[in-house]
């Protein structure tokens, strides 16, 4: 499981179409979001076999995600937005990442995602987060998985789902509240030996008088 966050900043520019589709993007329903969330990746320095074994599974041709590609689940709030994307549930999605992903270490990755203008009224289309990948390697980056982190019938968009940010919140919260036992259980292990010594050292003095 990969997780890439982005940030946008208020004094970004943007343009008057783009506004209006992302204000439309983030009210739609998901299956108008699944038909405009597109994803354009490129490898510039790929070697032939790399190239031409993703040339066999579709190319680096732009692509709508959610048409018929991968299962996708969208989550909002006041000043954010999550979109969930399962790769595991496309084979061609699991072959081309899992090629790509061994040979990290010696290429550059570029990604970027674009929500799809479909009239004049959402032209030109900006690109709405864009990632570049130098030579990266994802082994120092693993985490082990927990049963905890996967959600069975994931629901989308009617506030019953479970997303990532709230999976962090309860990871972090049960941390917390671990720490916590801790440091209370080894608090009270401290207090009884400290209550103890004073004991060991009368009995010595009392033992010295007789």
């Amino acid at each position: 499981m990969t997780v890439e966050i982005y940030e946008r900043p208020v004094t970004s520019k943007s343009t008057p179409q783009f506004e209006q589709l992302w204000a439309k993007y983030k009210a739609g329903t998901d299956e108008y979001r699944n038909e405009r969330f597109k994803f354009i990746c490129g490898i510039p320095n790929a070697g032939w076999m790399l190239r031409g074994a993703i040339s066999a599974l579709g190319g680096f041709r732009p692509v709508i995600l959610g048409r018929k590609y991968l299962k996708q689940y969208h989550y909002q709030g006041p000043n954010w937005y999550e979109n969930d994307l399962d790769i595991g549930s496309s084979k061609v999605a699991r072959t081309i990442v899992g090629t790509i992903v061994s040979k990290l270490e010696g290429i550059i990755t570029d990604e970027s995602y674009v929500i799809e203008g479909k009239g004049e009224e959402d032209l030109p289309e900006m690109v709405l987060a864009q990632l570049r990948g130098v030579y990266m390697s994802l082994v120092p980056h693993t985490v082990p998985l927990s049963d905890g982190m996967f959600v069975d019938e994931m629901q989308e968009s009617n506030g019953k789902g479970v997303s990532l940010k709230d999976l962090a919140v309860q990871e972090a919260a049960a941390a917390a509240a671990e720490r916590e036992a801790e440091a209370a259980s080894a608090g009270g292990g401290g207090d009884d030996g400290a209550a103890s010594s004073p004991k060991k050292g009368k009995k010595k003095k009392n033992k010295k008088k007789k």
